[in-house]
């Protein structure tokens, strides 16, 4: 018998029959972010629970990770290494440092540095169904217990020597204090973020507009003691932290 592939954990975590979510997947891009962008405006969330509910109870994201990631036939073999030559340009023994990667998804990163020797790794994200795809697809590569389900707002127990943190901020409620919260518990902390909500992408919430300045949001960074190593985009701050 066959391994079991992500199209057939997310048939059961979906509780979708096979066709229906090769349906719902197999479409365009344009069509898949307006797949997203109609779910979210029906529900219209207004708390911080119901954003959450969206992508906890919801399908709409988790449909469109699948269609760009569930065709990999080898995932289990994935290797990231772009993430670790970046990394061991800044980071000196980088194999053996304390890694999380927060805001995980569909967890490709982790898994292509776990396979490229980097072994003390945990990925956190809120349980949705595409992180519990992953946990069931991976879970027994990588170990069970590296896989931590964000169920409260600052959930950072542990230390880590680095922090991913990419495209998670833009989605969250009062990302300066998120940020602050995870730059406490890392030394290094890479990090992207696109501010500016708008009908394209609703889900980069209109509330964090004003971190769209560059000011603003640079600002915030530095309140947070980062100081960086380097930038891949001045104008979206994205790149490597160390804490300073």
């Amino acid at each position: 018998m066959s391994e079991k592939t992500y199209f057939d954990f997310a048939c059961e975590v979906l509780n979708m029959a096979p066709e229906e979510l090769k349906k719902r997947t197999d479409i365009e891009h344009t069509e898949a972010d307006k797949m997203i962008c109609d779910e979210w405006n029906a529900i219209n969330p207004q708390t911080e629970q119901e954003i959450i509910d969206v992508y906890t109870r919801h399908p709409g994201f988790t449909l469109f990770y699948i269609r760009l990631y569930g065709k990999f036939s080898q995932y289990r073999e994935y290797q990231d290494v772009g993430s670790l030559q970046m990394l061991e340009k800044y980071i000196p023994d980088v194999k053996n440092k304390k890694i999380l990667e927060y805001g995980a998804g569909v967890c490709l990163r982790p898994l292509g540095l776990f396979n490229l020797g980097c072994k003390h790794i945990t990925l956190a994200d809120i349980p949705t169904p595409m992180f519990e795809i992953a946990r069931r697809l991976f879970g027994s590569h990588i170990g069970e217990d590296k896989f931590l389900k964000i169920t409260e707002k600052y959930p950072l127990k542990e230390n880590y020597d680095i922090i991913f943190c990419t495209d998670v901020l833009e989605h969250v409620r009062d990302p300066d204090k998120l940020l602050r919260h995870i730059a406490d518990h890392t030394k290094y902390l890479y990090m992207t973020t696109f501010f500016g909500g708008s009908d394209y992408a609703p889900p980069h919430l209109q509330e964090n507009n004003k971190y769209a300045n560059f000011e603003t949001w640079n600002d915030v960074i530095l309140s947070c003691g980062l100081k960086p190593i380097f930038m891949e985009n001045e104008n979206g701050l994205n790149g490597l932290y160390i804490k300073s």
